[in-house]
């Protein structure tokens, strides 16, 4: 997937998830991000290395686009909906940076 606004053109989203080791220091679990079309909050969160409540609040604002499934109504954010979020801020920071402005004042382009 092509995405020309972080200067990572061809590159593809990918986080390898450690979710610790055995007794013999082996790594027990380890899956591609990836691999997958729909991320829990938790995956974008890792990928962001921001907090779960810090997700949410993007997911509820909108900002980052995302849907309910299940009797619960868990959240899933579709990979390619977080590689345009990603594509957005990297664009966002470069017009503030040019502007010499924060980048949270400046007007997505």
């Amino acid at each position: 997937m092509d995405n020309p606004g972080n200067g990572f053109a061809g590159a593809r989203l990918v986080l390898l998830v450690y979710n610790g080791c055995n007794r013999s220091g082996a790594v027990r679990k380890v899956s591609a991000v990836g691999d997958k079309r729909f991320l829990t909050l938790a995956d974008v969160a890792e990928v962001l290395n921001i907090s779960s409540s810090q997700t949410y609040a993007l997911v509820r604002s909108g900002e980052l686009p995302a849907i309910q499934i299940g009797g619960r109504g868990q959240w899933r954010v579709e990979t390619q909906q977080l590689e345009d979020y990603i594509s957005r801020a990297y664009r966002k920071s470069a017009a503030a940076v040019r502007q010499g402005i924060p980048s949270e004042d400046a007007v997505d382009r």
